[in-house]
């Protein structure tokens, strides 16, 4: 665990991002930064490219779900119910139902 997460997510996130996780409140940015690390990484590999590009997509948190833009259109996401500590996500080119009872988290 990183002592440092705003200086991590500065070399890693968007701008937009950065300001998003700044207003989360230094008690719950751990929490949010992982859950944004792990939406990009999720993406990251449907992408095909591997862990690299995190600047390349952008995720926008709202009330429903994550929005996640890419590559000049958006991506279906879905996060999962985990463990407190812990964070899953589904990154997918088209909306599709995901079945977390099937996946081996």
């Amino acid at each position: 665990r990183p002592r440092h997460w705003s200086g991590l997510a500065q070399g890693c996130f968007t701008p937009a991002e950065c300001s998003w996780l700044g207003e989360q409140g230094p008690e719950m940015y751990a929490h949010h930064f992982c859950r944004l690390w792990t939406i990009k990484e999720a993406w990251m590999k449907a992408d095909g490219r591997g862990l690299a590009g995190l600047h390349e997509p952008e995720v926008r948190f709202t009330s429903t779900r994550p929005q996640l833009t890419a590559l000049g259109r958006p991506w279906f996401t879905e996060e999962a119910a985990v463990e407190p500590g812990y964070a899953a996500a589904v990154v997918t080119a088209a909306a599709a139902q995901v079945n977390w009872t099937r996946l081996a988290l």
